[in-house]
Order: C-alpha cells, then structure tokens, then sequence
C-alpha cells in the first residue's frame, strides 16, 4: 500500500522566544529544517526511506512564544 501524506509536527522550543516588541512587531519567522533543531522522526519499516529524508529542505514556522511548526508532504508505503 502506498499513500501520499501531508505530516504536520508541532513542539515547544524555550531557545526559539522572543518579544515581538522588541523585534518590530516580527511575532513570526521561518527557517530551513537544517537550521534549527528538529525530531528524528521516520516511518519505522519504510519502504522509500529516501523521500523521507528530503524533509531537511522544508521551512519551518517559529511563532515569538517558541511554537515550531513542520508541514511537509511525505510518501509511505
């Protein structure tokens, strides 16, 4: 079985806060998947382990109260 997935992570990160205020208003910003921390988390027993590890090249929404979030598109099977 093979099906097209959309996998949405969210976490907290207290490294990744800050006051908009302080910031211009700026309550949100982005960054690659290679820079900043991100769960090692994969489909145990994937059959195509290499479309999983493109995530890497995503963006990821970092709100000013450190809420992280990772929307990529992924295949398994």
């Amino acid at each position: 079985m093979t099906t097209n997935v959309q996998v949405t992570l969210k976490w907290q990160d207290e490294h990744l806060r800050w006051t908009p205020t302080d910031y211009n208003e700026q309550n949100r910003t982005v960054f690659s998947a290679r820079e900043i921390w991100t769960p090692d988390i994969v489909l145990f027993n994937s059959a195509d382990v290499a479309y999983s590890q493109q995530r890497e090249h995503y963006l990821l929404s970092v709100h000013s109260n450190g809420t992280v979030e990772w929307v990529f598109p992924d295949v398994f099977r």
